[in-house]
C-alpha cells in the first residue's frame, strides 16, 4: 500500500478541521512539504521529478520531522499552531493514509523506536533463547545493543544504510542453583533505506552471531560436583540409589534440523544396562531419549577409569 501526496494533504487538512482550526488545502500542502524537508511545495515537487523524493509514499515508510522547521514554516504561513499540534496534524494525516507509517518530533525519537525495535529481534531470536533457557538464571537483567543514529550518516536516497551491533544479554544469576554464565554475546545488523530528504523505509533487523560468554569460566565460583548418578537422578527424577551402577548411556551432540548447529545434547538410555532401570524409565516418561542444555556435564565428578 502507498499513497501520493494530495491524499496527504487532504487528510492533514481534514485533520486541521477536525481540531476547530481549519486550513486551506493550500497552506496544508506548504504545511506537509515542509514536514517532508522542504521550504517550499515547488521545491518538494522539483524534486520528484529529479527522482530525490518518491512519487508513491509507502507504507512502511517513517518520517522523521526537523520539528524546528516545521515550526518556523508554520509561523510564515501564519498559522496558529504549537509544535504538538503540527505532530499531531502531520500524525494524523500519516495514520489516516498509512496505517503501517510512522511519524516522529526527533532525531531522537526515531532512534529510540530503532533501538526498541532491535532489542525486541534479539529477545525475540531463536538462538538467543536457546542460550538463555540452559543458563541457571532468574530473568533477563539487561539486553546492551549500543548503537548511534542521525540523519547526517544516512546515504543518498535510494540507498541503503547498514550498521553492525556488537551487545550482550545479560540474565539475573539464580543464587540459590549452579552458576552456568548468564551472559549472551550478540551481534546484529540493523539497515535501512533512506527514501527522501525525511523518509526512511524498510528498517530491518538480522541476528549475525549468538554465542554464550564462557569468561565466567575462570573467575566466577561454581557450583559443587555432582556425580553421574545425582544427574541422571535430577533428569529422570528417579532415586540417585538406583542410578549407581547405570552404564552404556547413549550421549550425542544436538545440532538441531540444520545439523549445523550446537543445542546442548541428546541422552539415550535405549542400550543401557541394567535393563531393569531402562524399563522403570520407560515407564515414568514413556521415551528413554532426552534433550539436556549444553551445560549438563560441566559440573559432574570425573568417572573412574
Amino acid at each position: 500500500m502507498s499513497t501520493n501526496f494530495g491524499a496527504l494533504a487532504y487528510s492533514l487538512r481534514a485533520a486541521s478541521q477536525i481540531r476547530g482550526k481549519a486550513i486551506k488545502l493550500g497552506h496544508a500542502q506548504q504545511l506537509l512539504a515542509a514536514a517532508l524537508g522542504y521550504g517550499s511545495l515547488a521545491g518538494y515537487q522539483h524534486n520528484i521529478a529529479a527522482g530525490c523524493e518518491p512519487e508513491q509514499i509507502a507504507s512502511n515508510c517513517n518520517l522523521v520531522l526537523d520539528l524546528s522547521f516545521l515550526c518556523m514554516r508554520s509561523d510564515e504561513l501564519e498559522l496558529d499552531f504549537d509544535d504538538v499540534t503540527l505532530v499531531e496534524l502531520v500524525s494524523a494525516a500519516f495514520s489516516e493514509q498509512l496505517r503501517r507509517a510512522g511519524v516522529y518530533d526527533s532525531d531522537d525519537a526515531f532512534f529510540n523506536k530503532l533501538h526498541d525495535t532491535v532489542q525486541q529481534v534479539v529477545l525475540n531470536d531463536e538462538n538467543v533463547s536457546n542460550h538463555t533457557a540452559n543458563m541457571n538464571t532468574d530473568g533477563i537483567s539487561e539486553i546492551y545493543m549500543p548503537f548511534d543514529f542521525s540523519f547526517s550518516e544516512l546515504r543518498d536516497v535510494g540507498e541503503r544504510f547498514e550498521v553492525e551491533i556488537v551487545g550482550h544479554l545479560s540474565m539475573n544469576p539464580d543464587e540459590e542453583r549452579p552458576y552456568y554464565g548468564d551472559t549472551v554475546n550478540v551481534s546484529a545488523e540493523l539497515s535501512m533505506e533512506r527514501a527522501g530528504r525525511r523518509l526512511i523505509t524498510d528498517v530491518s533487523v538480522k541476528i549475525l552471531s549468538v554465542e554464550p560468554d564462557d569468561n565466567w569460566a575462570e573467575d566466577q565460583p561454581r557450583g559443587p560436583l555432582r556425580s553421574r548418578a545425582e544427574a541422571f537422578g535430577e533428569l529422570l527424577d528417579i532415586d540417585r540409589a538406583l542410578l549407581v551402577d547405570l552404564s552404556n548411556v547413549d550421549v550425542w551432540d544436538d545440532t538441531g534440523s540444520s545439523g549445523e548447529g550446537f543445542y546442548g545434547y541428546v541422552i539415550d538410555f535405549t542400550n543401557a544396562d541394567p535393563d531393569a532401570i531402562v524399563q522403570l524409565i520407560q515407564a515414568k516418561h514413556g521415551t528413554l531419549s532426552f534433550n539436556v542444555g549444553p551445560n549438563f556435564f560441566e559440573d559432574l565428578e570425573p568417572e573412574e577409569e
